[in-house]
């Protein structure tokens, strides 16, 4: 697998897991509310925090619901330079997905690092296009593509120039009904397009990311909320900062958990392996020059010398006087 920089964390097998909260539209299309969600995604420890940019009316018709909804949630172009320059203070990259080209000139502009693809968006190749031009790392949600989908954009991407790509496994349901996270798919997928695989979470289950991890997902993102009873469309399934504390600490330490796969004694375990394992010890009374048999010996803890000579020691002759009880070593 490839390894990728987001910022100067690289992405890839045996890395940590890279953790964006997904702040998305739910600082209600407020500035003050956003900046607190990026310091706060800060302190629980993600790596990077993404908001979603656009000008409604240059992607939602203006005569549909979708077009009111989301117009609620818009934020001003010096508002994302704000966000960004919080990001920065905070130590925290800052992303997001545009949703029309004027959104990801603006992007561009305030030098956002990376950027992510909409699930919705995988099969709006323009976009697509236009992003990859800039050489930058593209991350690209499949939620509600098919193996054929994702393929075209992945071509379109490497043919506008882009050589640092993530896909990210993905249910566009909210919340996604466990038993249609299809967890498998991060292996099938990893397989089939050979470029890193996340995980972009849409549901409440908490433990549904570790799979993810475990099953190879690089980068894990979740819908993140300051209140998940705040009214607006993500915060119901959205986590809030002390769980996604808890949730980055256990993804952080999943690669240590795994370990490297050898088998060998463990640091804290060597203290205890002589105590824990048994030695040959005499059974009675025996004297010098005897030739020990299998009713001289009993098999005691702790070990001594003879534990990894158990059989060998029958037929041997003593040195010296053993008393019942005693250690007989080599």
């Amino acid at each position: 697998m490839k390894i990728i920089k987001l910022g100067n964390i690289e992405i890839g097998k045996n890395k940590k897991t890279f953790f964006i909260a997904e702040a998305g539209i739910n600082h209600n299309g407020k500035i003050r509310i956003a900046k607190q969600m990026v310091r706060e995604a800060a302190i629980a420890g993600a790596d990077a925090i993404k908001f979603q940019t656009f000008k409604t009316e240059k992607f939602y018709a203006k005569n549909s619901k979708g077009f009111d909804f989301f117009k609620k949630y818009e934020l001003t172009e010096n508002n994302f330079g704000e966000l960004k320059d919080e990001a920065v203070k905070n130590n925290i990259l800052f992303s997001s997905t545009p949703l029309d080209f004027e959104s990801f000139d603006l992007l561009e502009k305030i030098k956002t690092p990376f950027y992510k693809i909409a699930s919705s968006d995988l099969t709006f190749l323009p976009l697509i296009e236009k992003v990859s031009k800039t050489k930058k790392p593209i991350i690209i949600s499949t939620g509600m593509g098919t193996n054929f989908e994702i393929q075209n954009a992945l071509n379109i991407a490497r043919k506008s120039g882009s050589k640092k790509i993530i896909l990210m496994h993905s249910v566009s349901s909210y919340p996604t009904p466990v038993i249609e996270t299809n967890l498998n798919s991060i292996i099938l997928m990893a397989k089939k397009f050979k470029v890193p695989i996340g995980y972009s979470d849409n549901g409440d289950e908490s433990f549904i990311p570790i799979l993810a991890s475990l099953l190879g997902a690089v980068v894990i993102e979740k819908h993140f909320t300051l209140n998940s009873k705040l009214k607006g469309a993500d915060h119901k399934m959205s986590i809030e900062p002390n769980s996604m504390k808890q949730l980055i600490y256990n993804l952080k330490n999943l690669n240590k958990i795994l370990g490297n796969g050898k088998k060998t004694i463990q640091p804290s375990v060597k203290n205890i392996v002589d105590l824990a394992r048994r030695g040959v010890y005499s059974s009675k009374d025996l004297e010098k020059n005897h030739i020990i048999d299998k009713n001289d010996i009993i098999f005691l803890r702790p070990g001594n010398k003879s534990k990894p000579k158990f059989n060998g020691i029958i037929g041997k002759k003593l040195t010296k006087n053993i008393k019942k009880g005693d250690p007989i070593e080599f």
